[in-house]
């Protein structure tokens, strides 16, 4: 399975961050499984990918041509994309991931995320999403999933699309055992 891991290409000031994203990468290696990323050898994404190599997996990153300089694209991994902008970075990673993973990160992790909920909401995918809530980062996004709900923009059913895990453990079973659902989302 491709498992593509969204997080912060800056560490961010919480050490915790950075943990569990080395034990994301391990634990996609250990499963005989393949990191997908955004390509950047440094914060976060770095840890992932490092981790995932350090324990003998597979990584694969993705990353625009203006970002090449600027996040430093890591030269050690089993496979790299390059690609012309953004857009065609979160396709690319959409198309050939399985499964996705949120950890924390800046306005690009958040953007990823909507992009895949929405993606997913649609149908264009139907793959697990799985969020690690390290701290309480994610909170305002579960609060504002609420308020979406409560509001009738999106239908109940649709907060099954994110699974809120607090392990390695956990995120594969949530995956693993993920029944693709929505709801009616046009309703009067």
């Amino acid at each position: 399975m491709n498992i593509c891991v969204y997080c912060g290409s800056n560490s961010g000031k919480n050490p915790k961050f950075k943990q569990m994203a080395r034990q994301v990468g391990r634990a996609i290696a250990k499963k005989g499984d393949v990191l997908v990323y955004g390509g950047s050898m440094g914060g976060m994404m770095g840890a992932a990918a490092d981790a995932c190599l350090e324990a003998g997996g597979e990584v694969v990153g993705v990353m625009p041509s203006l970002l090449t300089d600027k996040e430093i694209a890591h030269n050690g991994l089993t496979k790299f994309y390059e690609t012309k902008d953004m857009e065609e970075r979160k396709n690319k990673m959409m198309r050939i991931s399985d499964a996705f993973v949120i950890l924390p990160g800046g306005f690009g992790t958040l953007e990823e995320l909507y992009d895949t909920l929405s993606a997913s909401q649609l149908g264009i995918h139907k793959s697990p999403i799985a969020i690690f809530n390290i701290d309480g980062f994610f909170d305002p996004i579960l609060d504002m999933m609420d308020r979406v709900v409560s509001e009738t923009f999106a239908p109940d059913l649709d907060r099954g699309l994110i699974l809120w895990v607090d392990s390695t453990e956990e995120m594969y079973q949530e995956i693993e055992s993920f029944v693709y659902q929505v709801g009616k989302k046009y309703v009067g």
